[in-house]
């Protein structure tokens, strides 16, 4: 199974990453400014966003230690027994002082964090050298917004504008379109997709909105569409699509991406060395 990097703060698209079977990753957020990019169509500009997520994250990941950093073991002969099993899969060798770097390496891992910040978490261990993971090292970054009446609409600035995004969803559907983008951080190699979903509601009733909004996790999701809620989900009428979509994380595409560049990048590598990290280019 690939080691996997999610750029996301996003705790639904954490859910769903661990829905499908991935437990042990890393998060990092990639803090760029999203208001400067913009597009017209709502499937370019989540694609943008996406890869201007992963562009930053490989930015910082090239000028830092990666975070999936193997250490040797120091010891005379060299048989490399400090590179003990990870992430539940079992190794060679490593004892009690493997046993404590794994628990170590196992406190940056689904946890909020930057490459600087848990550099200094990992194990230093007698001497570190870098080496090349024969382990697939994948980034996931993710976009959504939801288009409703036409209009383009992303997370909600004020009470006002979630006010009016909810209330609006009881008159007519909402759209969410959400893009994925899948980055071997080994080669380099990036593919990713867009997929969309329907959510129609019954009308909503004023006091939900309130609440919603006093609550204040609207501000936090595009277009402040909260299906999932306990005050919401009574409320919806139909859906067209997945809930996974509708959440930020589609698992069929994000499969299916994934499978891909895993696959490009098995048949690219047999013939060329491969990076820990993917240098920006």
């Amino acid at each position: 199974m690939p080691r996997i990097i999610l750029g996301s703060a996003s705790q639904t698209r954490q859910a769903i990453l661990r829905e499908m079977g991935y437990h042990n990753f890393i998060i990092m957020k990639p803090d760029i400014d999203e208001a400067a990019i913009r597009r017209d169509k709502a499937e370019d500009l989540v694609m943008a966003l996406a890869e201007a997520k992963a562009d930053a994250l490989l930015a910082r990941l090239s000028n830092s230690p990666s975070p999936f950093q193997e250490d040797d073991d120091d010891d005379e002969d060299g048989d490399g027994g400090g590179r003990g099993g990870r992430g539940g899969r079992g190794g060679r060798g490593g004892g009690e002082d493997e046993a404590g770097e794994e628990e170590k390496r196992k406190e940056v891992v689904g946890t909020v964090v930057s490459v600087s910040d848990a550099a200094p978490d990992l194990p230093r261990g007698r001497r570190r050298r870098r080496h090349v993971s024969s382990v697939p090292c994948l980034l996931i970054t993710a976009d959504q917004v939801v288009m409703h009446e036409g209009v383009i609409r992303e997370k909600p600035r004020t009470p006002a504008e979630a006010r009016q995004f909810i209330d609006g969803y009881g008159r007519s559907p909402a759209c969410t379109v959400g893009a994925v983008l899948v980055t071997d951080l080994r080669t380099g190699f990036r593919k990713g997709g867009v997929d969309k979903a329907e959510v129609y509601f019954h009308p909503i009733p004023p006091q939900v909105v309130e609440q919603l909004i006093q609550e204040g996790s609207v501000f936090w999701a595009a277009g402040g569409l909260l299906v999932e809620h306990p005050l919401v989900s009574p409320l919806v009428e139909a859906m067209v699509g997945t809930l996974d979509s509708v959440m930020g994380l589609p698992k069929a595409l994000t499969s299916s991406l994934i499978d891909d560049v895993l696959s490009h990048s098995s048949s690219s590598s047999r013939s060329s060395a491969c990076l820990p990290v993917c240098p920006k280019r």
